[in-house]
Protein backbone atom coordinates (compact mmCIF):
# COMPACT_ATOMS: atom_id res chain seq x y z
CA UNK A 1 0.00 0.00 0.00
CA UNK A 2 1.23 3.49 -1.49
CA UNK A 3 0.11 6.03 1.22
CA UNK A 4 0.10 10.29 -0.13
CA UNK A 5 -0.32 12.53 2.72
CA UNK A 6 -1.58 16.18 1.97
CA UNK A 7 -1.87 18.95 4.22
CA UNK A 8 -5.07 19.96 3.16
CA UNK A 9 -7.14 16.46 2.21
CA UNK A 10 -7.39 12.94 3.82
CA UNK A 11 -4.15 10.54 2.97
CA UNK A 12 -4.73 8.70 -0.28
CA UNK A 13 -3.79 5.62 -0.43
CA UNK A 14 -3.64 3.19 -3.93
CA UNK A 15 -3.22 -0.79 -3.50
CA UNK A 16 -1.33 -3.02 -5.17
CA UNK A 17 -3.17 -7.00 -5.09
CA UNK A 18 -1.53 -10.00 -6.23
CA UNK A 19 -1.67 -14.17 -6.19
CA UNK A 20 1.23 -16.72 -6.67
CA UNK A 21 0.66 -19.75 -8.10
CA UNK A 22 0.86 -22.93 -6.40
CA UNK A 23 0.46 -24.09 -2.53
CA UNK A 24 0.33 -20.21 -1.76
CA UNK A 25 -3.07 -19.43 -3.29
CA UNK A 26 -4.73 -21.41 -0.86
CA UNK A 27 -6.83 -19.75 1.28
CA UNK A 28 -5.56 -16.58 -0.51
CA UNK A 29 -7.87 -14.55 -2.88
CA UNK A 30 -7.89 -10.89 -4.31
CA UNK A 31 -11.29 -10.84 -2.78
CA UNK A 32 -9.86 -11.09 0.89
CA UNK A 33 -6.55 -9.24 0.00
CA UNK A 34 -8.90 -6.04 -1.06
CA UNK A 35 -11.23 -6.19 2.20
CA UNK A 36 -7.88 -6.51 4.50
CA UNK A 37 -6.13 -3.63 2.58
CA UNK A 38 -9.37 -1.63 2.70
CA UNK A 39 -9.39 -2.12 6.62
CA UNK A 40 -5.78 -1.14 6.92
CA UNK A 41 -6.28 2.14 4.57
CA UNK A 42 -9.10 3.34 7.09
CA UNK A 43 -7.27 2.17 10.30
CA UNK A 44 -4.69 4.54 8.85
CA UNK A 45 -7.30 7.29 8.05
CA UNK A 46 -6.86 6.82 4.20
CA UNK A 47 -8.74 6.91 1.46
CA UNK A 48 -8.24 3.71 -1.06
CA UNK A 49 -8.48 5.95 -4.56
CA UNK A 50 -7.41 2.95 -6.76
CA UNK A 51 -6.27 -0.61 -6.61
CA UNK A 52 -4.74 -3.20 -9.40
Amino acid sequence: MALVRSPLSQPKAALYLRVSTGPQTEGTSLASQLIACRQKAEQMGAEVVRYI
